[in-house]
């Protein structure tokens, strides 16, 4: 498995910054999508999303989205987003 050399956040604002060991890069969402909870849980305090939900989180911001197995995530017919998501790339 990779390691990750920048650990990558959404929010209101861009920005990247160290803290510690670790590189971080906050990239810009919308709000609107920001503040939607759809597929996002709480559990131990810590926002968890649900695989289709961070399917389409990644389908959004990377429209050239590269599955190693399409089979391991069944997104929704249609994301949070407004985006089809009935195609994928594989290897």
């Amino acid at each position: 498995m990779q390691q990750p050399t920048v650990i990558t956040l959404f929010g209101k604002k861009s920005a990247s910054f160290t803290f510690g060991s670790y590189s971080y890069w906050c990239r810009y969402l919308h709000p609107t999508y920001l503040i939607d909870r759809t597929g996002i849980e709480i559990v131990n305090n810590y926002a968890i999303a649900s695989p289709q939900r961070a399917y389409a989180d990644l389908k959004h911001i990377n429209p050239i989205l590269y599955l190693d197995n399409s089979q391991a995530v069944q997104p929704l017919q249609e994301d949070i987003y407004g985006h089809s998501t009935t195609t994928r790339r594989e290897a």
